[in-house]
């Protein structure tokens, strides 16, 4: 879930969730689901939707119950009105001193791998006894009632609490049943995550520190540097205790920087984008394609009849011919995540899916075409294709086909165009329309041109040859634009006959990299993608 772009501080952002949910009308869960609107029973369970709300009018914290106006007007009286100062989320580059190495119970992956694990905490700061680190600082909205981080449990680094995973503890609904254990393994996955596969792998320099709070109602967002994650719900256990569900809220974080950020005054088709995105980096990180596949539970049918249960809430592993973006008009029938249970409400039986609302649906096709090319190509060319799409059109992504072109030129920047067949096939598959459309030979070609142009060899070390076939005769030129659409190369070869023309160009003037070629008469124009190594 993305929120909406009022600046707030964190604390109020915390407190004021439920209030949110209630206020605004298209706020949906970033783990997938409907649009969330005020539950019509006492239990919060949204009618016809596969998750729960959170109480529209109160928040949680350390096993007491605060009215969201009544913690709005102690942030606005000041953090020392709440006991202390609430940390602050320092930027990497204000020296914040050493780090140490700590020690933690945590589950490798999620509980279904079985009992917590000792792990190495890296990266802590200052004393090393709180959960304060480079990538990311983690608080408890039921323990840490200060705002302060995390402690040790034994004041020398250690964080030894036990996990609660009984299912019949819920600590979305009862605070009792949490656990200061869901901090720990907060901790651990994102500042992996962030140092592994962001840094290490990736080469992206970090320049933010996360600010995580943990037992913060029955959904997750994450909104600039922030990240709230839920205690669970009706629908999904909780959520810190699942790497793909802490990987998916940072991603959000990660594209924020590189200049994709989202939130809920975005169109809806950008934000189901930036949610394809946040699968796709969280799923190719632990291997697999389903998301969410421990989080995810459906309460009991007992003799209700129905299609079985689906094991998680989102998956990348869809049928191209269903999961199909059909140039821009998929079906409204799509829909995943089913579960069919016995209201105990009204003893009815009742079948509902957590992905049926438009965004998360679209994310699915985007995410689906993402794990194709990462299925035809390897994670770490398409990790690094899908990366490089983003930076180097600085977030600048509103469409389909504009995410579709933006991989397209990348590989041509990155890899000369090697892979643009195989990725040019699978967005058609897919039914995403794209501009650069394939590659026969040594010879780019774009959609939507009046004529056909041709450049080989391509790429080129500064002298190619055009082919092109005119419908008429006319004035002609041909002009190089580089990636920012300055002119870079001019040449009027005047007036030319209608029909094949063959002409060699030698701009050896220009540095390495992607050009777009493009000829030109008063009548008609065609266009080209053209590589200087």
């Amino acid at each position: 879930m993305r929120l909406p772009a009022t600046p707030i501080s964190a604390r109020a952002l915390v407190a004021a969730l439920a209030a949110a949910v209630a206020s605004v009308a298209a706020l949906s869960l970033v783990v997938g689901g409907p649009p969330i609107s005020p539950p019509n029973t006492s239990t919060g369970e949204v009618s016809g939707a596969h998750h729960a709300s959170a109480d529209g009018s109160r928040v949680v914290a350390s096993g007491a119950h605060y009215a969201t106006s009544d913690v709005l007007a102690l942030e606005q009286s000041g953090p020392s009105a709440l006991g202390a100062a609430e940390p602050p989320t320092p930027s990497k580059t204000t020296g914040r001193g050493a780090m140490l190495t700590g020690t933690g119970l945590v589950f490798e992956s999620d509980p279904s791998a079985g009992e917590p694990q000792l792990f190495a905490l890296p990266r802590l700061l200052g004393d090393g006894l709180t959960l304060s680190g480079e990538y990311v600082i983690v608080s408890s909205l039921v323990f840490d009632t200060d705002g302060a981080p995390t402690q040790s449990t034994d004041g020398a680094g250690a964080f030894m609490f036990e996990p609660i995973t009984d299912e019949a503890r819920e600590c979305y609904s009862d605070p009792t049943d949490c656990s200061e254990f869901d901090n720990v393994n907060a901790y651990f996955h994102i500042d992996r995550y962030a140092s592994e596969f962001w840094v290490d792998r990736l080469g992206i320099d970090i320049n933010f520190v996360a600010r995580v709070y943990t037992h913060g109602g029955t959904s997750s967002w994450a909104h600039e540097h922030l990240i709230s994650l839920s205690g669970g719900g009706l629908f999904l256990y909780n959520h810190a205790l699942e790497d793909d569900i802490l990987y998916h809220e940072y991603v959000h974080l990660v594209l924020a920087q590189l200049g994709f950020a989202q939130d809920m005054t975005f169109p809806q088709l950008r934000r189901a984008i930036g949610e394809g995105y946040a699968d796709y980096f969280a799923l190719t990180y632990v291997g697999h394609p389903e998301f969410a596949n421990w989080a995810t539970k459906c309460p009991p049918r007992y003799e209700c009849g129905g299609p079985a249960d689906d094991n998680e809430i989102r998956t990348l592993a869809t049928d191209p011919s269903v999961w199909n973006w059909n140039h821009g008009n998929p079906s409204e029938a799509l829909q995943y995540g089913v579960c069919t249970r016995r209201s105990l409400l009204d003893l009815k039986c009742k079948t509902s899916w957590s992905t049926f609302e438009n965004t998360y649906r679209w994310a699915m096709i985007w995410g689906s075409t993402l794990w194709d090319i990462r299925t035809a190509l390897g994670a770490d060319v398409t990790d690094r294709l899908v990366l490089s799409s983003i930076v180097r059109k600085n977030g600048d992504i509103h469409t389909f086909e504009e995410a579709a072109d933006a991989i397209l030129l990348a590989d041509w920047h990155d890899n000369g165009g090697a892979h643009n067949t195989v990725i040019s096939d699978i967005f058609d598959a897919r039914g995403i329309s794209h501009t650069v459309v394939d590659i026969e030979g040594d010879g780019a070609f774009v959609a939507g041109n009046d004529f056909d142009v041709e450049v080989y060899p391509n790429p080129s070390a500064g002298e190619f040859t055009v082919n092109f076939d005119l419908p008429m005769m006319g004035q002609t030129t041909i002009r190089l634009y580089d990636v920012s659409g300055r002119e870079v190369f001019v040449d009027d070869r005047g007036s030319l006959t209608g029909g094949r023309h063959e002409l060699a160009l030698a701009p050896r003037h220009l540095a390495g990299g992607l050009y777009v070629l493009r000829v030109e008469t008063a009548e008609a124009s065609a266009s080209a993608m053209v590589y200087r190594r």
